[in-house]
């Protein structure tokens, strides 16, 4: 996938999370996943604030990664592009918390993930 495509997708989807409400918070102790380097995964049915939870979570930490795989943009991201979309997060700025919505959408995603765990 081409990279002027992805940095644009990148900044759009930053700028809109960032403009973004944080909605109802959640009784939840957020300090295990802040202080982790391990992966956390949200799961659960449709619709049931999964996006918005993880969100209140990587706002806790100064900088976050945010990719969203459902946008039509990206219909052609395969694993292969993960290595241009690292790329891209480090030319905006350094950070160790990566926020990947929708990512069930990229065949073998799981390889990626554990590659850069």
């Amino acid at each position: 996938m081409n990279i002027d495509i992805l940095n644009t997708v990148v900044t759009d989807q930053l700028e809109r999370v960032m403009a973004r409400e944080e909605g109802i918070s959640r009784d939840i102790d957020y300090t295990k996943a802040k202080n982790t380097k391990q992966i956390t995964v949200i799961t659960g049915v449709r619709r049931s604030g999964k996006s918005t939870l993880m969100l209140q979570l990587v706002r806790k930490h100064k900088n976050f990664y945010y990719f969203n795989f459902d946008d039509d943009r990206l219909l052609q991201f395969t694993i292969e592009d993960f290595g241009n979309l690292m790329q891209v997060f480090r030319s905006i700025f350094e950070s160790e918390v990566i926020a990947l919505d929708e990512i069930q959408n990229i065949p073998s995603w799981e390889r990626f993930v554990r590659r850069i765990s």
